[in-house]
């Protein structure tokens, strides 16, 4: 009887001990996107530079933004008990929704990666730096159509106020709220952009829209129609997605 004691309570002892271990393991491996805000929103944008050659890659790709996520949710992680900066990198990573960065990560080596300023050591597997490699030269290779960002100043200063004609009514709106300035912003850099052959004046315009730092005219933009765009005197035409003109209206009527 005592023996039947003894080994019932030494395999209580195993359970528990094996079942704490289990929960303190799932406690310090975390999935390396659950440690960030990526899976709550749609990621619109991704900048790539590789640490090596310095080289930026950036895409508005749906499918290649979801390969690199995918391939970068395949790792676990631990927190480093250490958490001193580290010199050199392979590829820091930059996820965007429109123009609100969500997300910074590093891939310091196949077993560190650095997530908005903590590290990380990847527990297993180890990064697969060549798969990494080839998905950013597989981006490299599709032909980049830039925003209204790339092909203007406007990030490169603080934007203190913007005037917006409305090409059928002939109303100007103004407005100097921050918050109003950078959700028009948001909205008109979620258009890739392509020049346009020709470049012959077209007349009619549904908003004209002027960008100030103080004093200083930063940009002007006139949105023709749906899919034609004019940014300091060039046209372009509006490939993906067609602009929402609803949107539009509906952010300078808030103004």
């Amino acid at each position: 009887m005592r023996k039947i004691k003894s080994y019932l309570i030494l395999c209580l002892i195993l359970f528990t001990t094996v079942s704490y271990s289990g929960c303190v393991s799932e406690q310090h491996q975390d999935k390396k996107l659950e440690l960030t805000d990526i899976d709550q929103h749609t990621i619109t944008k991704i900048y790539i530079r590789n640490g090596l050659s310095g080289e930026l890659t950036i895409t508005n790709d749906s499918v290649k933004i979801e390969e690199l996520s995918e391939q970068l949710d395949s790792y676990s992680l631990e927190k480093m008990e250490i958490q001193e900066p580290l010199v050199g990198y392979r590829y820091s990573i930059d996820f965007y929704r429109d123009s609100n960065k969500i997300s910074s990560m590093t891939i310091v080596g196949p077993k560190t990666i650095e997530i908005d300023g903590i590290y990380y050591n990847v527990t297993n597997p180890p990064v697969d730096l060549e798969a990494i490699d080839e998905l950013v030269d597989s981006i490299s290779e599709q032909p980049q159509e830039p925003g209204i960002t790339e092909l203007t100043d406007i990030d490169q200063h603080t934007i203190t106020k913007i005037y917006i004609r409305n090409g059928l009514s002939g109303e100007v709106t103004t407005t100097n709220d921050s918050i109003k300035i950078d959700e028009l912003i948001e909205q008109l850099d979620k258009y890739s952009l392509r020049i346009k052959e020709n470049q012959k004046p077209i007349v009619g315009q549904i908003y004209l829209i002027e960008i100030y730092s103080d004093s200083n005219k930063i940009s002007s933009i006139a949105i023709i129609d749906s899919f034609i765009m004019r940014i300091d005197g060039v046209y372009y035409d509006v490939i993906d997605p067609h602009i929402d003109l609803v949107a539009i209206e509906e952010l300078v009527d808030s103004m």
